[in-house]
């Protein structure tokens, strides 16, 4: 990062909501951009919030009160805020990731798998 734009690759620990099948991203290759639908707000990205509270909408559901969540190193770099735009499928030009806000939270789009980290898979009551 700190070669290509002239940005030091900041790190954020973010949260992420997944299929709990995804587990197994833990022993393998870390978060897939591939499986990233395409009709997102911010486009084919991969998502992390700041709050679990807003990742926790997008964990599934195991039983009737628990669920689980991806806490996560992620390297945002240099980001830019922007409008929801469903559209992208990288940031803009200069930018390592794209920043927004959705539901009284901020949440980062990282493009490429390697930004990203999957540090604890969090299996939890409500």
């Amino acid at each position: 990062m700190k070669k290509a734009n002239s940005s030091d690759p900041i790190e954020k620990l973010l949260w992420h909501g997944s299929s709990c099948k995804s587990k197994n991203i833990m022993e393998k290759d870390g978060f897939s951009s591939q499986f990233a639908k395409d009709y997102r707000m911010w486009g084919r990205a991969i998502y992390f919030a700041q709050l679990a509270n807003y990742s926790h909408n997008y964990a599934e559901i195991l039983s009737k009160n628990e669920r689980c969540l991806f806490f996560a190193s992620v390297l945002t770099g240099k980001h830019i805020e922007m409008a929801s735009n469903s559209n992208l499928r990288v940031p803009p030009d200069g930018y390592d990731s794209v920043k927004g806000k959705t539901l009284d939270t901020d949440v980062y789009m990282v493009y490429q798998n390697d930004k990203t980290y999957p540090m604890f898979y969090v299996k939890y009551q409500h």
